[in-house]
């Protein structure tokens, strides 16, 4: 039995899983295990990775049989990580950084909550700074449509206590960089629901811990360090990242709202409204430098 394991999904960017896991290795409690799971890599990750920690007692490398996106991929390792019985369960992504000390505090602040599903850290980026989010609620159908307006902006999230623990706010959905809670009780939901290849995983997680009458909290006295760019940014461009986002969005309209026909009509006149748009003032910031120039 361990404490906590931790999983961490890895697809091409292997040289990245290997600085998150050494840096963790630095000051690992013996009690906790480290779980790497390889989403089918088509270069050779799983190879390498293998063979680096072959003989490292505290991390195990897995291969996912397929690449079926972040919720899948992640539920590969954690049906794995039953065979060691871990207390709790921590999913991280490769692209973070973190002082293993902070797993102690979360699990202390975790016991305090009745009603906790799920709880992370405040998440910065690498000056330090908080990562803007526009809400940490579980998103409702007006927050998707402003999303693709450009004079109508959601309110950004602020970090405030709301639950009578110091330092730690309730919120609806936590970013899926970091997140860790009890391992039976992530069982006892199915673990990620796998709908969606990559993006909205957040909202879903949230809605059905929800329904277990539960919820998620940030500690935001602690933090974890998120390089954005070094992962996704670099798989995929941002036209295929904002057809992710529509399509994980509509497929959590299907199944959690009302008139989702509708709903998803609506949503994909705003979405290629949105990209019109773009694509006229990127056209015209074009010209503006060539004629700057």
């Amino acid at each position: 039995m361990v404490r906590c394991a931790f999983i961490i999904l890895t697809y091409k960017t292997y040289l990245r899983t290997e600085t998150l896991v050494d840096e963790l290795l630095s000051d690992f409690p013996e009690h906790d295990k480290i779980i790497v799971v390889d989403n089918a890599s088509p270069n050779d990750a799983f190879g390498y990775l293998s063979a680096r920690y072959s003989n490292c007692k505290q991390v195990d490398v897995i291969q996912s049989p397929e690449n079926g996106g972040y919720a899948a991929g992640n539920n590969v390792g954690l049906r794995y990580a039953k065979k060691y019985s871990p207390e709790y369960v921590c999913i991280i992504n490769n692209d973070i950084r973190f002082n293993i000390n902070v797993i102690d505090k979360l699990i202390k602040r975790f016991l305090a909550i009745d009603d906790i599903g799920f709880i992370a850290p405040r998440q910065v980026d690498t000056n330090g700074n908080d990562t803007i989010f526009q809400t940490l609620k579980v998103p409702d159908f007006a927050y998707d449509i402003r999303s693709y307006c450009f004079l109508l902006q959601n309110k950004k999230h602020k970090y405030e206590e709301n639950c009578g623990i110091e330092s730690t706010q309730r919120v609806g959905i936590i970013p899926g960089a970091f997140l860790f809670t009890d391992y039976k009780l992530f069982e006892s939901i199915g673990f990620f629901d796998e709908i969606t290849f990559l993006y909205c995983e957040e909202r879903f997680l949230g809605q059905k811990i929800m329904d277990f009458d539960k919820h998620c909290y940030i500690a935001f006295d602690l933090s974890y360090i998120h390089d954005h760019g070094l992962t996704i940014s670099k798989l995929y461009d941002s036209s295929s990242q904002s057809e992710m986002i529509l399509n994980a969005r509509k497929k959590y309209i299907k199944a959690y709202r009302r008139l989702p026909a509708i709903q998803n009509a609506i949503l994909t006149c705003f979405y290629h409204y949105h990209a019109m748009v773009s694509k006229i003032i990127n056209h015209l910031k074009s010209i503006r430098q060539v004629n700057n120039s």
